[in-house]
């Protein structure tokens, strides 16, 4: 068996054992988290920056220290949002 031939064969190979794999156009990346500083999680809220650390200092709210600032996931603050919302 030549070289050549033993590679076209683990290629061959290769590309089988993807195949029943689930396809590449069915996979869905994963969108990147959108990070907040103070002053943008506190205009998202549309409450005052202030009010944002005090719910951070009670435990209410996650966030990150990165470096000497505070960052907030979105997510987090959906979370914190719909937990807030009132019951009609």
């Amino acid at each position: 068996m030549s070289a050549f031939t033993a590679i076209s064969a683990s290629v061959e190979q290769t590309q089988t054992a993807d195949s029943t794999r689930c396809p590449r156009s069915s996979r869905t990346p994963t969108p990147p988290a959108r990070i907040f500083n103070v002053r943008q999680a506190a205009e998202w809220l549309q409450i005052h920056p202030v009010t944002l650390r005090r719910l951070v200092e009670r435990g209410q709210l996650r966030a990150a220290h990165i470096g000497d600032t505070l960052r907030f996931r979105e997510q987090d603050l959906l979370a914190l949002f719909e937990a807030a919302e009132v019951a009609k």
